[in-house]
């Protein structure tokens, strides 16, 4: 029997970081997962803009922002935390159908346990792992017994999909 399909996960660095960086500080985490993801960095197109993400003409109040046209089987959310835009409030409005991994450190000073917790009830079913340790992804052997069954679970769920 053929080992199953790696995941390719897309990696999106935080604020004031690029992919390199960001690649850099999980190198822990990487290793953890290479036998069943490949990881894909990227650096952030876009700078944050200044101006309101509204625009109002003639016919009325729009939004920028789309729906997002790319299909995900899962997310995770590392240190995540709500938009409190107003604009971006409609984005929490309705349950986001993927399964969801949530890592947050307890004493994270930079986004609270309490901010990160704020995002677990808004996908369709999620996981969480917490780690006594700050705004990092935990290497621990203890940690990844608690992250690597999601992942081992959404490559099987994968198998189909390949």
């Amino acid at each position: 029997m053929a080992a199953p399909k790696k995941l390719k996960i897309l990696c999106l660095h935080g604020y004031r970081q690029d992919a390199e960086s960001f690649k850099d500080k999980i190198g822990g985490f990487r290793k953890s997962i290479k036998s069943i993801a490949e990881l894909v960095f990227v650096n952030a197109p876009n700078e944050i803009p200044t101006e309101s993400c509204v625009i109002t003409t003639d016919e009325g109040t729009t939004e920028l922002r789309g729906e997002f046209p790319y299909d995900f089987y899962f997310v995770v959310i590392i240190a995540g935390f709500r938009s409190i835009a107003k604009c971006h409030q409609y984005l929490y409005s309705k349950t986001i159908n993927i399964q969801s991994l949530h890592i947050m450190g307890e004493n994270d000073t930079c986004i609270s346990k309490d901010r990160s917790e704020e995002l677990i009830p808004l996908f369709k079913s999620s996981s969480v792992v917490y780690h006594d340790g700050g705004h990092f992804i935990p290497s621990k052997s203890s940690v990844k017994a608690e992250y690597l069954p999601f992942f081992k679970n959404m490559q099987n769920l994968n198998k189909g999909n390949s």
